[in-house]
């Protein structure tokens, strides 16, 4: 996985009915073929609520609150729409999930297209530049996909990188780590999806281990004292 922040500056911008456009330096992602989909490395955690990854077939689901793509409903990736154009004619785009709006995903390739992070009501103008398709090692595709994003104009490249958290791996079934690029965050809480606090604890290290494998299988958050919020699948 590659991540390359392009020197494209934007401002922020307010759609007339409050929700947020994306309007930052672009970010290209890129997810390679048979590359592990639960790795942290291999997801674009847009927010905390959307987190873009594939598997090594099907299509893009949103693994912060999905354990796979949608092949029952085909809603993935979930808390999420999508429409062709881009943010200049938001209000005239027509906003599908995903399955519906790309039908066949590599003839959206080159194309430019938004995405609606529905929770966080937040717009986002993206363009795939590659999708793999067709029979690939053992009937996969190998699952890989790369695109180019606007990002949220209100981060601090240098300060997000600087406290950047990372929890892997993600899902997990027994442990989860906790790397901090600084040991910004001392103690740390877990919830369920319900709001129940199940865990707790101290951080002593920049990178912590984590014994998660009593709890049930299911979504949960971590919340570190430092403000941050991560989501985690438990297996």
């Amino acid at each position: 996985m590659k991540k390359t922040l392009l020197i494209i500056f934007g401002l922020s911008v307010l759609a007339s009915h409050g929700q947020i456009i994306w309007t930052g330096p672009d970010v290209t992602f890129e997810k390679e073929n048979f590359a592990d989909w639960t790795l942290a490395q291999n997801q674009d955690r847009m927010t905390d609520n959307v987190w873009i990854t594939r598997a090594d077939r099907f299509g893009i689901f949103n693994i912060a609150q999905e354990e796979e793509y949608d092949t029952t409903d085909f809603l993935s990736p979930i808390d999420t729409e999508w429409a062709f154009g881009n943010t200049s004619e938001i209000e005239t785009l027509t906003f599908l999930p995903w399955d519906d709006a790309v039908d066949m995903p590599p003839q959206a390739v080159g194309q430019e297209m938004v995405v609606h992070l529905i929770t966080d009501d937040i717009y986002v103008d993206i363009t795939f530049t590659s999708w793999s398709s067709g029979n690939g090692q053992g009937g996969t595709s190998g699952g890989g996909l790369s695109y180019v994003r606007s990002s949220d104009q209100n981060l601090s490249i240098s300060e997000e990188t600087l406290h950047a958290v990372v929890v892997y791996p993600n899902p997990t079934e027994n442990f989860i780590t906790i790397d901090q690029s600084t040991l910004d965050a001392s103690t740390y809480e877990i919830f369920s999806v319900l709001g129940q606090k199940v865990g707790q604890g101290n951080l002593s290290y920049s990178r912590d281990v984590v014994n998660v494998e009593r709890l049930s299988a299911g979504i949960y958050v971590l919340k570190l004292n430092n403000g941050k919020n991560i989501r985690f699948i438990k297996q």
